[in-house]
């Protein structure tokens, strides 16, 4: 038996998920997320993904700034256990 709703109910019921009747009486709910928790994870997701990038330049940029400091002082303690520093 076709039945109508009204648009308001319709769009409430598709966002809490809950338990609607037919005028037969039949239960009715929509289970699948709406169009608005769907754009919600996908937000979550994409922050997610910008909080894990940010964290991996910091820590490269660590990891870059150890290499830089660290040839320098290498080769000098090198140079000297050889026995050939210049004056």
């Amino acid at each position: 038996m076709p039945f109508a709703i009204p648009n308001q109910f319709d769009e409430d019921m598709r966002k809490c998920h809950n338990t609607f009747y037919c005028p037969r009486g039949h239960e009715n709910f929509y289970p699948g997320k709406s169009r608005e928790e769907k754009l919600r994870d996908e937000i979550k997701g994409k922050d997610l993904t910008i909080e894990s990038l940010r964290l991996d330049l910091e820590r490269l940029e660590r990891e870059k700034a150890a290499l830089v400091k660290k040839p320098k002082r290498a080769r000098k303690k090198k140079v000297e256990k050889k026995g050939m520093v210049k004056k």
